[in-house]
């Protein structure tokens, strides 16, 4: 199974080690990811891997008319409700995605071009024009 070069534990185990967060404990990055799910609908559940005094690898569990998301189809989705919506809402959306392309593309420089962080900055840059 391998190690997590992260954690130091079994890779199979890892997602044992998820906690559902609060709010307050979801990174600035991630919390406009949260907040644009949620604008569009979504039931949105953060989970993360407890790392020093916060978490990383944090995850969503989204859900809409009663059934599950990707990730990348729930991007989609928000990118819709925000072409429908109006004003300061659009506005809203467009900034949140804005910031979130930002923190994504900071994590890929300093991972040296990690592909799930310039897979969601390129998803998140279609909401934020």
């Amino acid at each position: 199974y391998g190690f997590s070069a992260i954690t130091d534990v079994p890779a199979c185990f890892a997602h044992i080690m998820s906690h559902r967060l609060k709010l307050s404990q979801i990174p600035p990055g991630k919390k406009q990811e949260f907040n644009n799910f949620q604008n569009a609908g979504f039931t949105d559940v953060a989970k993360g891997d407890p790392y020093q005094d916060g978490f990383r690898n944090i995850r969503f569990d989204l859900i809409k008319d009663g059934r599950s998301w990707d990730y990348r189809q729930a991007i989609e989705e928000v990118q819709a409700v925000k072409n429908a919506a109006e004003g300061e809402k659009k506005v809203a959306f467009q900034r949140n995605a804005d910031k979130a392309v930002d923190k994504r593309e900071g994590a890929m420089a300093v991972r040296d071009g990690d592909k799930n962080h310039k897979a969601a900055a390129s998803a998140w840059s279609t909401v934020k024009k």
